[in-house]
């Protein structure tokens, strides 16, 4: 395949076509939380340049504005009806609009958390437990939530945006979900993510299965066409994942990185590939450190210029 741009590459290899290499990416987060987003913007097209990356995964850090007043239940009940909530898509959407302008030919992936985990990145995590006690009021804030971010996901495709990356909680037997069971993600956490990806259909749509020892099953009607996972903790394997007819998103141990030699990452990057047929796309299995040693990104980057 000549003179592929590096946009078509990811776009090809997200249907699970063969290209002439994988695409390759990564991620970190750059603490821009409170910035301006043209900083956001700037630190995004930085780490684009120096690794030359295929697609830029952009790291969605603006939270959404929380009601201040009242306890805890009283200020979730209020979650999402401020008035106010578009602000902070706004900045993000400066970000987005900054890279296109920027990088016309790379493929732009938009992050956003699942509505479960994004209250609770408002929050904090003393919100599970009121949701495990009112289900109700689960249903009700995360609803609510649900409908922002479904609203918002419609709108990438006219930012120029080729895919959104959700990150998915609340199916593991770790506590990254909080050591919920499994009748509180069918109730009131796996319905609002359904809405989000329905919303985002016509968008390359990468479910990241976070945490170990996935229940796999609570996935079985969530509508993605890539998974991102970590393979080193939990089931899927690559094969599953091929022929349930996703595209693999993953290659390098996250856990492992922080100072890996270039060779190990070949090796696991070269482990991926070969599983997959080289039908995959070609990432951390989840966000790297921001203090990974640079030669550990150099080598991901030239683990796709391997041969087989």
């Amino acid at each position: 395949m000549n003179d592929i741009t590096k946009r078509e590459r990811f776009l090809a290899a997200a249907r699970g076509e063969q290209v002439d290499r994988p695409p390759v990416g990564a991620w970190v987060h750059f603490g821009t939380a409170m910035a301006d987003p043209s900083l956001a913007a700037t630190l995004h097209l930085a780490f684009l340049a120096s690794y030359d990356w295929d697609y830029l995964k952009v790291m969605h850090d603006f939270r959404l504005p929380t009601p201040q007043d009242g306890d805890l239940r009283e200020r979730l009940e209020a979650f999402g009806t401020l008035g106010t909530e578009w602000a902070s898509f706004d900045r993000q959407r400066a970000v987005l609009r900054a890279i296109r302008e920027a990088e016309p030919d790379v493929a732009i992936v938009e992050t956003l958390f699942s509505p479960f985990q994004t209250t609770v990145r408002s929050f904090g995590q003393d919100v599970v437990d009121i949701f495990e006690d009112d289900p109700d009021l689960a249903n009700r804030v995360l609803g609510r939530v649900a409908d922002l971010l479904a609203r918002y996901a419609a709108e990438l495709p006219s930012l120029g945006v080729d895919g959104l990356f959700l990150a998915l909680t609340g199916a593991s037997s770790d506590m990254s979900s909080f050591a919920l069971d499994a009748s509180a993600h069918r109730t009131w956490i796996g319905p609002h993510e359904r809405t989000v990806l329905d919303a985002a259909k016509g968008l390359v749509r990468i479910g990241h299965l976070h945490g170990n020892d996935l229940n796999l099953d609570l996935y079985a009607d969530h509508a993605f066409e890539v998974t991102s996972w970590s393979d080193v903790s939990s089931s899927p394997s690559i094969a599953e994942v091929l022929a349930q007819g996703r595209v693999p998103m993953l290659g390098l141990d996250e856990l492992a990185s922080t100072y890996l030699a270039a060779d190990d990452v070949h090796q696991q990057v070269l482990h991926a590939r070969r599983a997959a047929g080289d039908r995959i796309i070609v990432a951390p299995n989840c966000t790297l450190h921001s203090d990974t040693n640079p030669e550990v990104f150099t080598a991901l980057r030239s683990s796709v210029e391997v041969a087989l």
